[in-house]
Order: structure tokens, then C-alpha cells, then sequence
């Protein structure tokens, strides 16, 4: 295995290990945020449709088919990580329920609106330089592609300042990790 050292955390595919880049252009979530985050939105993972946007290795989508997502869309538009969330989901044996989609996730957002694509969970762990999180709640919110009980979960830099409501979704929770934050939103009850 390549680069930083990663695993499965539990279900399917406990205990494999994952393919991570050479090089430091994508930042792995932590075994234990991934843990805080997997326990925090646990009930809603069984069945689930889930979205990881900006998937790098694939390793929270992965993680999520291994726990019991029905289906997860992996949208990156780098080369690198697509190969590698390629060989991470054959590794693990959790290709058949993968599905890779090469593209910036603006453009993905609205293809999968298109083919009437509804998820429970989307998460999203943009490179922390961008200021793109509430652009991209703006474009889930404008092709409407989460369910009305489902939850957005954005990683961002500890020192970014999360805007407290987007359109129609709101801060529902937020925790911090060190440098890293993990900020939920959930739609406003109008």
C-alpha cells in the first residue's frame, strides 16, 4: 500500500486495507473522525443512498457500503483518485455497490438530479483552500437530491466559519477535531 496507512473501520470489509496516494494532494479522514462520524449518523447508514463528494481515496464511501449503504456515488474529477477509489472498491470486494463518477461535483449534483438520484447522506470533504461548501449546499438544494430526512456533512478547516444556514438547510451539529471540523446540516423544518 502507497502513502499514508488506512483501513476499513468495521462491517464487510473490516480490516482492509486501502490504497492511498503517493504523494500529500488528498488528505485522508482520520481513523477516529471517521469513527465519530460513522457512530453519529449510525442510524441512518442501513439501506442508505450516500453521495461522497470529493472522494479522494474512497475511503468514507467505502466505509459507508461496508456498514450497509445500499449505494454510494464516489464523485472526484482527478484521475489519481478515481484509479484509486477503483482499486480501494475491488480490494475490498464492495465494487458491484460503487459507483465512480468523474466529473467536478457541481456537474455530478446535477446528473444524478437528472436521473432522479436521491440520497440520504452527502458528505463532502473539499480541499480546504476552497471556499466552496456553501456553493455546493446551494447545488444540492437547487436539484433537490436529499431525501427530506437526510443530512449533509461537510469536513472543513477548524478555522473556517460555516455559514449557520443554506437556503433551506441549517447547522445541526459540529464537531471538532483538532484542525479538522465536521459540520452537519439538516433541512430547516418550514
Amino acid at each position: 500500500m502507497d502513502g499514508v496507512y488506512m483501513r476499513v473501520i468495521t462491517g464487510k470489509a473490516k480490516g482492509k486495507k486501502l490504497y492511498s496516494p503517493k504523494d500529500d494532494r488528498v488528505r485522508p479522514t482520520s481513523d477516529k473522525i471517521k469513527q465519530s462520524f460513522f457512530n453519529i449518523i449510525d442510524s441512518l447508514i442501513k439501506d442508505s443512498v450516500f453521495i461522497d463528494c470529493f472522494s479522494g481515496t474512497g475511503a468514507i464511501g467505502i466505509e459507508a457500503l461496508s456498514r450497509g449503504a445500499k449505494e454510494v456515488y464516489f464523485i472526484d474529477n482527478n484521475k489519481e483518485s478515481v484509479l484509486l477509489i477503483k482499486k480501494n472498491l475491488n480490494t475490498t470486494d464492495l465494487n458491484s455497490m460503487g459507483n465512480i463518477i468523474e466529473m467536478n461535483v457541481e456537474d455530478a449534483i446535477s446528473n444524478l438530479s437528472k436521473e432522479n438520484v436521491i440520497a440520504d447522506i452527502i458528505f463532502m470533504d473539499p480541499p480546504y483552500a476552497l471556499d466552496i461548501i456553501p456553493s455546493i449546499i446551494k447545488q444540492i438544494s437547487k436539484n433537490n437530491i436529499l431525501s427530506q430526512d437526510g443530512i449533509i456533512v461537510a469536513e472543513h478547516d477548524k478555522k473556517y466559519i460555516p455559514e449557520e444556514t443554506i437556503l433551506d438547510y441549517q447547522i445541526s451539529n459540529k464537531r471538532v477535531y483538532g484542525n479538522t471540523t465536521m459540520t452537519y446540516y439538516k433541512r430547516l423544518n418550514l
